[in-house]
């Protein structure tokens, strides 16, 4: 999210993916899930998405995890907004590595606060 690269999600989920969002509802597949991405990013121009940690549940072929995250951005109106929250997560073992096969977003936090500091574009970097 923070790149801004959506088509870069195809990397990350199973084709037949889903995702769930409090509001949205399930995405379903990973071309829906790129496209939501990309509306997602239109309504926020500076977006900073971190990851604070991760629990992982392995098994032979599938996998579950649990991931705490937090965002900061600006939304298109203007607002300075603050989120967290935890991703569970279940992950499939395919030839091509893990994958996500589903990813289901809980609220932990979310708000407008002041942003007293300024945002800055990403810098052009070649990296997955």
């Amino acid at each position: 999210m923070t790149q801004r690269r959506p088509e870069a999600l195809e990397s990350l989920f199973v084709r037949d993916a889903e995702w769930t969002l409090p509001g949205v509802g399930t995405i379903r597949g990973v071309d829906e899930i790129i496209r939501s991405s990309r509306e997602f990013m239109a309504e926020y121009p500076h977006l900073i998405h971190a990851v604070h940690g991760s629990v992982v549940d392995l098994d032979v072929d599938a996998a579950r995890a649990r991931s705490y995250c937090s965002e900061r951005g600006i939304h298109r109106s203007g607002d300075n907004v603050e989120m967290w929250g935890i991703y569970l997560d279940q992950l499939q073992r395919g030839a091509d590595g893990w994958r996500f096969a589903r990813r289901d977003w809980h609220w932990l936090y979310r708000g407008r606060t002041p942003a007293v500091g300024r945002f800055y574009d990403m810098p052009e970097a070649e990296w997955p």
